[in-house]
């Protein structure tokens, strides 16, 4: 069946970095509409049979109740993405989700699971499907690692993630990526 793409709400615009360099909504009310949205819209790809619109809503409603606060949703939808992702192939979606789940995890206060997902990830996303994600891979990784009071290996991974985004040329992805790095010197320094 072919995979019609149903409008989901960009919250981008409705988060902020907090001073651990974490994703929290501006707009707690937006985000409760835009779940609820993809919720329904989940319901109807479930009937229609459409397993690619149920694999990206599951990802987008798990990363969505990530930065809500909802993180026992996260974790389960995001499984389920990976679930999914494994089951239709998808390594490109398996990955993406695997960093989602791993932000989810390191949310809920398991640094060192998140860490090691992370780092599988990165690792994986070198070459090949899935290797567009290797920069979100390393920065990811990188954030977890400041997390986790680890501000040098921090730097390392934060610089390598700034290499690639720099070839890339995404002005929102290099300012993350400094402010990272930035937060990651000035713990190294103490």
């Amino acid at each position: 069946m072919t995979s019609q793409k149903p409008a989901l709400v960009d919250l981008s615009p409705y988060t902020i970095f907090d001073e651990h360099l974490r994703e929290v909504p501006t707009d707690l009310t937006v985000f409760a509409g835009a779940i609820r949205q993809a919720e329904k819209q989940l319901k109807q790809a479930v009937s229609d049979g459409d397993d690619a619109a149920i694999l990206r809503l599951h990802g987008y409603i798990g990363d969505a109740c990530r930065v809500a606060g909802r993180l026992d949703e996260a974790v389960e939808y995001l499984g389920e993405a990976i679930r999914l992702s494994r089951r239709t192939g998808n390594k490109r979606a398996e990955a993406a989700n695997r960093i989602r789940l791993a932000e989810a995890k390191k949310y809920q206060g398991e640094g060192k699971v998140a860490e090691r997902m992370l780092q599988e990830v990165a690792g994986e996303t070198r070459v090949g499907k899935g290797a567009d994600l290797h920069h979100f891979a390393l920065q990811h990784w990188g954030k977890c690692l400041l997390d986790q009071g680890k501000p040098a290996e921090a730097i390392s991974v934060l610089e390598k993630a700034l290499a690639l985004r720099e070839a890339l040329g995404n002005e929102g992805w290099l300012r993350s990526t400094r402010m990272a790095l930035e937060r990651a010197k000035k713990k190294s320094c103490r």
